[in-house]
Order: structure tokens, then sequence, then C-alpha cells
């Protein structure tokens, strides 16, 4: 009798939503921030509202990410300086 090798943890796959302005952004008393925004499934129709609330110590890691996710974007988009007459 032959054993599984160890796949790891099982991991659903992810729902991806199309999350449109306008955004609401707040923060609740014990810092935790909060994001909601509205969705119309059907255009014209009716919006729905969501939102998220991101505990207190994830918004560091947010604000940290963010941080270098901002460095990377300039280093992705930055233009090589022009060759001068040397």
């Amino acid at each position: 009798m032959s054993e599984e090798p160890n796949r790891g943890p099982l991991v659903a796959p992810t729902t991806w939503w199309d999350a449109q302005a306008p955004f609401a952004y707040g923060l609740t008393q014990e810092g935790a921030l909060t994001v909601q925004w509205s969705y119309a499934p059907i255009p014209g129709g009716p919006q729905l509202r969501f939102g998220i609330v991101l505990p207190a110590e994830e918004v560091k890691i947010l604000r940290q990410a963010l941080q270098v996710l901002g460095t990377t974007q300039e280093t992705l988009t930055a233009k090589r300086p022009a060759q001068g007459a040397h």
C-alpha cells in the first residue's frame, strides 16, 4: 500500500469581483479598515453594496505592501536617461 505525498493545504479557487468606484473608506474604533463599494450585476439595474473589514494588524501589513508596490511601480515605469554627449 503506497501513501500519497503531502500536497499541502487545500486551497479553494478565488472568486474575483470587479469592484467599481466610488469606494468609501473608514476606520473603526479598533483601527480596522473598512472598504465599501457598489456593484451592479445588471447594467442600469439596482446597485448592491459590498464591504470588507481588514483588522488593524492587517492594515499595517497592507500599508507596508502598498509602499513596496509603489516603489516597484515607480521602478517599472522609470525611463532610461537619454544618452547625452560626453
